[in-house]
């Protein structure tokens, strides 16, 4: 059986779907509906709540990922950036083992089912600017600004973005 929770953040409000030990799905919602919770799915807007306040850092709620091998082994390899780290499109397709794939790698980000989770937020333009990103760039902005001490190099970077 799948539960989900609702989670409310500072970009939105986010479904958290999962059954009793895994989540499967956080992705933005425009309403509430029906609230069946799950001790993953409970467990895990618990910890976002927590990494959205910056008193957090790593999620360690079980997640499944789906989606084609490929998306899974950039996912995977997404799962490896560090908090606080960010890297480009091109850098992230040779750490998911497909260097000439990093146009398809963005096709794969906005098919992520576990935002924050799996941290899409993390990959950026080979020349520092956002790139795209499944809630608009003013979400990803803000999201990056959770995990990003705001230093000069950061906002250089990204090039005011932040």
């Amino acid at each position: 059986m799948m539960y989900t929770s609702y989670f409310k953040s500072p970009v939105g409000l986010w479904a958290v779907i999962g059954d009793e030990t895994s989540v499967y799905y956080i992705k933005p919602v425009d309403r509430v509906r029906t609230n069946q919770h799950s001790p993953a799915t409970q467990a895990m807007c618990q910890q976002l709540a927590a990494w959205f306040a910056g008193t957090r850092r790593q999620l360690d709620v079980p997640v499944v990922l789906t989606g084609t091998a490929f998306q899974q082994d950039v996912y995977r390899a997404l799962g490896k950036v560090p908090y606080g780290s960010t890297v480009s499109y091109k850098q992230l397709a040779a750490m998911a083992g497909h260097p000439q794939g990093y146009r398809a790698v963005g096709q794969a980000l906005s098919k992520n089912p576990l935002l924050i989770a799996v941290p899409c937020h993390r990959v950026i333009e080979q020349d520092g600017s956002l790139g795209g990103f499944a809630l608009g760039t003013a979400a990803k902005k803000r999201i990056l600004a959770v995990e990003h001490p705001l230093t000069d190099s950061m906002k250089k970077k990204l090039k005011g973005w932040l």
